[in-house]
């Protein structure tokens, strides 16, 4: 095109999404399941177990919801891997008009807010 400059470079607007992901919005949503009360289903398999529900039906469902539950902190350790591995392929600049420049900060704007 008339104007534009060979090796011309923009933000990598989608490096920026990722850490914001990695730095905020993945320990924000830990922070809100996790709390630091270790699995999320233990305070209420603890209180079912220590007579909240006394009964063999009571410690089997504290038991299958203990297996659901502990997964959920792993599952918030893999989305930060997954994510810490995406920032580590990632360019600070990319050639201009890449989909990971100001078109990803327009795609992801939209995204937000019209869903």
């Amino acid at each position: 095109m008339a104007g534009d400059k060979a090796g011309e470079e923009e933000t990598n607007f989608y490096l920026i999404t990722l850490r914001g992901c990695r730095d905020t919005l993945i320990p924000n949503a830990t922070h809100a399941v996790y709390a630091g009360q270790g699995d999320p289903g233990s305070s209420i398999a603890t209180a079912i177990n220590g007579g909240g529900w006394d009964c063999t039906e009571g410690t089997k469902w504290a038991a299958e919801l203990l297996e659901y539950t502990k997964k959920v902190m792993p599952a918030f350790d893999d989305a930060a891997a997954d994510v810490t591995a995406a920032i580590n392929g990632q360019p600070e600049k990319v050639p201009k008009g890449s989909p990971h420049g100001i078109a990803w900060n327009r795609i992801w704007h939209m995204r937000r807010y019209n869903l």
